[in-house]
């Protein structure tokens, strides 16, 4: 699915990386459910797919976001507490390689639209 831009399209990328950015600079590693669906709602509209996979040995709930190019993310949900995190390392360091890479458009002095709070 190819999703056309509109006016909005900067804005949105804009707040999808900084949610990004928060999940993976924050100290802290567990987030609510809500973070992680604002996160994957985000990227819907600008067109990053997310899919629910099957957890045959848990009973934690799986999620895979597909930044296109850059790879595909997994969050671990704990059904429970409806609190979950980045699965695994490999996909802390796709949303790293994300935030140095992601373009979004907006003109705001900083080469790919990176921010003064990269690391």
């Amino acid at each position: 699915m190819h999703i056309t831009e509109n006016k909005y399209h900067s804005t949105i990328k804009s707040e999808f990386k900084e949610l990004i950015h928060n999940i993976v600079y924050r100290s802290r590693s567990l987030f609510h459910v809500y973070t992680i669906h604002r996160l994957l709602s985000l990227g819907l509209l600008i067109d990053f797919q997310y899919k629910y996979l099957k957890q045959e040995s848990s009973l934690d709930i799986c999620i895979e976001l597909d930044l296109k190019q850059y790879g595909k993310v997994q969050f671990s949900i704990d059904s429970d507490s409806n609190y979950g995190c980045v699965a695994n390392k490999e996909s802390l360091k796709v949303l790293k390689n994300f935030l140095d890479n992601f373009d979004t458009g907006l003109n705001d002095g900083n080469p790919k639209g990176k921010w003064p709070f990269n690391k």
